[in-house]
């Protein structure tokens, strides 16, 4: 199977748009209407098992210049390439779900908050949370089961004054206990959520701590999310591909998607499709998660 990145071709520049107007009656013109628009059709090389194609389309403004008959050769054209190279999936980009559909959505693969959860100690090896004393913190977690409490979680736990948990599965009962025995450091376990008046951060696995009232440092692994509620500051945690897959894909390319989109789409082909673990996948294709500010450009930072 085959996938495809499909893009916007670049737009008619302004004197081709001049000359076409002042050319309009002429009957060069009125023909070129009835046919079908360019279509490029780029192979490209990803060193991985991905056979991945560039597909770049006419901009939305170019496909509606055209006639009916021109806009249904146009779309005749666009699966005749999709058959043609057995293309399984693919991924718009934006503008041109004007008048295509049928693109790969980031539903089927919800793979980032995965990640997210999986290296969850990770981002208190990141700026903004990387020179918080933690000895002299407390931290709260809520909606975690057991297979989010790795050995590396429990080494950044182990640093914090005091932990409390809401809510958490039975599951975990065993993990905590040797947590205690082995660390020393006191785990309250409660259902009362008043807890969060004296915690000073929040680490929170699901996707409805939202409506709980907090003051302090929240990290919303499930909203992809860290509030610093005091300073009313907000970071993002997103996909970010490698210096070596940039180069491969082309800026370009890239910048026509969203990271987390993109990364999402090449790893669902990994996971799904050729059934690679999606540990394994994200090494393929370089992939890792950064902390982002809406003011800041995506940073590049390495793995603790």
């Amino acid at each position: 199977m085959a996938y495809a990145l499909v893009i916007t071709a670049s737009k008619i520049n302004e004197k081709q748009e001049k000359c076409m107007y002042s050319c309009i009656q002429t009957l060069t013109e009125w023909f070129k209407k009835f046919f079908p628009a360019q279509i490029g059709v780029e192979f490209l090389k990803t060193d991985c098992s991905i056979l991945l194609y560039i597909i770049t389309m006419p901009s939305p403004k170019e496909y509606f210049l055209k006639n009916k008959q021109g806009r249904k050769q146009t779309l005749k054209k666009w699966l005749q390439v999709i058959k043609k190279n057995e293309i399984s999936k693919y991924l718009l980009e934006k503008s041109l779900e004007e008048y295509l559909d049928g693109g790969w959505c980031i539903d089927e693969g919800p793979y980032l908050i995965e990640s997210i959860k999986r290296n969850a100690h990770i981002i208190f090896k990141m700026e903004p949370l990387r020179n918080l004393k933690t000895h002299n913190l407390s931290i709260t977690i809520s909606g975690a089961d057991r297979k989010w409490m790795t050995c590396e979680i429990k080494e950044v736990l182990e640093r914090f004054k005091q932990i409390n948990t809401i809510k958490e599965e039975t599951s975990l009962d065993d993990f905590w206990d040797d947590f205690i025995s082995e660390t020393g450091v006191p785990v309250r376990r409660t259902d009362d959520v008043s807890v969060l008046s004296r915690s000073d951060i929040w680490l929170s696995y699901n996707g409805n701590s939202d409506k709980f009232p907090f003051s302090g440092v929240h990290v919303n692994l499930a909203k992809k999310s860290i509030y610093y509620t005091d300073a009313g500051k907000q970071y993002q945690l997103g996909y970010v591909f490698s210096q070596k897959m940039i180069r491969k894909l082309g800026l370009n390319v890239i910048r026509r998607y969203n990271h987390d989109l993109l990364a999402c789409f090449l790893l669902y082909v990994l996971v799904h499709d050729n059934e690679y673990l999606l540990v394994t996948a994200e090494e393929i294709l370089g992939i890792k998660f950064i902390i982002v500010t809406s003011r800041s450009k995506f940073l590049t930072i390495q793995k603790g």
